[in-house]
């Protein structure tokens, strides 16, 4: 899924540093769809991350919608440190070949999502890492950064 092919013909610098932001869309965006599905996140690559879609929403259940991905530890991660680090950081030095050609966050948060390599990494190290990316998210939300 290309993002700006012609951006080095354009003279488009790609920021690194900002792609490896966390996503502010996860917790302060929902998008209700045309046919009534609610995600969450901005919706840019919904058709290529299933998990972003919360449900179908008939108007009476969006809080249950909404607040049901409390329970899903890739959100808060994504959130807090971005798609792009997160590949880092399970990957390391390989995260490179995976990574070459990024440019937009959303670009990574589906390589986070479909890459098999990726994946596995994320699913082997979740439970060492979540405890501290669960202190810096409510740190940065008891700072009002969130």
């Amino acid at each position: 899924m290309p993002f700006h092919n012609d951006a080095d013909e354009r003279g488009q610098e790609i920021d690194q540093e900002s792609l490896r932001n966390g996503c502010d869309q996860i917790f302060s965006n929902v998008v209700v769809t045309p046919h009534d599905n609610l995600s969450a996140c901005c919706g840019l690559t919904l058709e290529h991350i299933p998990e972003m879609r919360l449900g179908c929403c008939d108007g009476s259940n969006m809080d249950e919608l909404y607040y049901g991905q409390s329970q899903d530890f890739l959100k808060f991660w994504i959130h807090t440190d971005g798609p792009y680090a997160i590949i880092e950081s399970v990957l390391g030095k390989e995260s490179a070949k995976i990574l070459d050609g990024v440019v937009h966050i959303c670009q990574a948060c589906v390589i986070l999502h479909k890459d098999d390599e990726v994946k596995r990494a994320v699913l082997s190290r979740y439970q060492q890492l979540a405890p501290e990316v669960m202190t810096r998210f409510y740190l940065k939300r008891a700072l009002g950064i969130v």
